[in-house]
């Protein structure tokens, strides 16, 4: 069953973009993530606390992918915020369709708590994000 869009006053077509655009970097990475886990977890607005990896690192997680025992954290406001442009989000034959504004975090996962990756998933990842990507702003 679909939902219907609640009414704001904060409604624009700006706003409508930005989250159609977080709903499909979401539906991305669920589909990413269930190439390596057929039952991936997914968390929505998650109190957060990984100030042992980062300095004051805590917050609401926003939404929160759990699968092979990993999470990737990153701020959907990034655009909003003016962070720097940081990863692009790209569809199934490599088109870009948004970017992540700011930095994520790749985390392992243990009961109920962030941990260190394994020696594989650091490879996995380390492979999957060493490169940065550079990206030009065209501003009207």
């Amino acid at each position: 069953m679909r939902s219907r869009k609640p009414v704001s006053r904060y409604d624009s077509d700006e706003m409508d973009t930005c989250t159609d655009g977080y709903v499909s970097f979401v539906l991305e990475a669920i589909a990413e993530a269930k190439k390596s886990c057929p039952d991936p977890q997914v968390l929505i607005e998650q109190k957060l606390d990984y100030s042992c990896y980062v300095p004051e690192g805590f917050g609401t997680g926003d939404c929160l992918i759990v699968s092979d025992n990993v999470a990737i954290v990153c701020n959907e406001e990034g655009k909003l915020e003016g962070l720097e442009p940081n990863r692009a989000l790209r569809d199934s034959i490599g088109r870009i369709y948004d970017i992540i504004a700011g930095t994520f975090l790749v985390v392992g996962l243990a009961q109920e708590e962030f941990a260190s990756l394994t020696d594989v998933q650091l490879e996995r990842y380390k492979k999957l994000y060493q490169t940065p990507e550079d990206y030009g702003i065209i501003r009207p």
